[in-house]
């Protein structure tokens, strides 16, 4: 029965928002219907678009990997299959290595600060210049979720109980700095970390509070970290270039403007949840542990080298990753 009503909910999902319109679009994710990413970030965007146009645009929404995998959300959108897609660059980090500055441990605190500083880069700045361009890609929004923790399925004491599990991780970034513990990073999209879990493929997760709930994972956990930073996720919405310099450009003005806004809601939405999510998190039976102080500057001295190495490897590939490190860390200011 609940696969039947979670299929009919993606059917309703999938057709279109809002009728009579101008201009059509096609947005394609991997997000399960409900989430909280679509509902205050893609959600909000096709309303302010629209509000913007005075309803010159369609939307149609395809969620839960109805067009592809998550992996392959970025190509959908560079081949038309869809006109914007979701887009995490952790999943494309052989295409956008340098948008992975956003998951790096250790430097953004909050969701909206992360974000803030994502977004001046990506309008017009060192990303937009240096990877966005190069790719033909346009991000109209996204959003860094906030910092993540390890998850478990036994009680966390220390830093050291991290030693020897398998933990799901996204990116580069996220696996060095649990590889660099003892932990054995086990990359994988979000989607499949519940059936991974179920089976005991993996001891636990690298995720922030939002997401734990939006895939249902604290009925399979024991423990977790708390107030530490893991690194973290960028989300992101965008469209080809192609694409987006074929549509009007009141259009396209007020795709970017509404972009701006709900990058600013959705961070917001997030944020503000943080506390509440954990308390729903603990109810479930999770037992949170905070790090005593060795731990802590440990992890921060792990951080710390994990940023290093990031930047270094990418200015050895000829990418400008210090550039972009240090424009990432002036924009956090």
């Amino acid at each position: 029965m609940k696969l039947a009503r979670l299929a009919a909910a993606a059917a309703v999902a999938a057709l279109p928002l809002f009728a009579g319109a101008q201009t059509s679009l096609r947005v394609a994710d991997s997000l399960p219907v409900g989430h909280f990413f679509a509902e205050q970030g893609l959600k909000f965007w096709i309303a302010e678009v629209r509000r913007q146009t005075n309803n010159a645009v369609e939307v149609q929404h395809f969620p839960a990997e109805q067009l592809g995998k998550a992996k392959d959300m970025f190509q959908l959108a560079m081949t038309g299959v869809a006109d914007i897609a979701y887009v995490v660059p952790s999943y494309v980090s052989d295409k956008m290595p340098l948008m992975t500055v956003s998951e790096l441990p250790g430097l953004a605190s909050t969701s909206c600060q992360g974000t803030r500083a994502f977004m001046k880069l990506v309008r017009g700045g060192v990303l937009d210049k240096q990877e966005l361009a190069p790719n033909g890609f346009v991000v109209l929004f996204g959003a860094i979720l906030e910092p993540y923790q390890v998850y478990a399925t036994r009680k966390i004491e220390s830093l050291e109980s991290i030693n020897g599990m398998k933990l799901r991780t996204a990116g580069a970034a996220q696996g060095a700095t649990i590889k660099a513990l003892g932990g054995v990073p086990v990359n994988m999209a979000a989607p499949d970390t519940y059936e991974s879990l179920s089976r005991g493929t993996i001891d636990g997760v690298v995720f922030p509070t939002a997401s734990l709930l939006a895939y249902d994972l604290p009925s399979r956990l024991k423990g977790a970290t708390q107030d530490v930073s893991f690194g973290t996720v960028l989300i992101s919405y965008g469209i080809s270039q192609k694409k987006f310099l074929s549509l009007p450009e009141n259009v396209r003005q007020a795709m970017l403007s509404a972009g701006d806004a709900a990058a600013n809601n959705v961070c917001t939405f997030l944020d503000n949840g943080v506390a509440a999510n954990r308390a729903k998190i603990a109810a479930a039976g999770v037992s949170f542990t905070r790090l005593g102080e060795a731990d802590t500057k440990k992890l921060a001295g792990i951080a710390a080298t994990v940023q290093k190495d990031w930047a270094a490897a990418l200015d050895k590939r000829g990418k400008p990753g210090t550039e972009v490190l240090e424009a990432y860390v002036d924009a956090l200011k």
